[in-house]
């Protein structure tokens, strides 16, 4: 009898702490995945700041070229081009795979749509300087 119930003890002793190791892992996976979680909205937080300046330096260079050509009554000026600026992101750290993929998507693509707004500028201007200078037909 006292085999039987030695037996029993056990058992139950041991579905305790079964339970117990269980309860344990379960509150440590959940403190790991906040900490990753705190982690990851740190990262962004600190490359979403280098980014806000780095694009706010970058618009103030963009408003001084596009007001280059114009003087104080708003008047265009001839012959004055202002150098383009240029966007880089080599002054940023941090671990850019904390970045969500559509949004890092977007960030890439600006140093395209820049040289592509730059090209369609170019052309804009000479199309511009042609009907200054009197070389294009207006009537056609």
């Amino acid at each position: 009898m006292t085999g039987v119930i030695q037996f029993f003890m056990n058992r139950q002793n041991h579905a305790n702490t079964l339970g117990r190791e269980e309860k344990a892992a379960a509150e440590r996976l959940q403190h790991e995945k906040l900490v990753a979680e705190k982690k990851l909205r740190c990262e962004r937080y600190f490359i979403a700041t280098q980014l806000v300046l780095m694009l706010e330096t970058f618009a103030a260079a963009c408003s001084d070229v596009a007001v280059s050509g114009v003087d104080l009554h708003g008047k265009i000026l001839p012959g004055i081009n202002a150098l383009s600026p240029q966007l880089s992101y080599d002054g940023t750290e941090g671990d850019w795979r904390a970045v969500p993929d559509f949004l890092l998507d977007r960030i890439r693509e600006l140093p395209v749509l820049c040289a592509n707004a730059e090209a369609l500028i170019r052309y804009v201007n000479e199309r511009v300087d042609d009907v200054r200078g009197g070389s294009i037909n207006m009537r056609t």
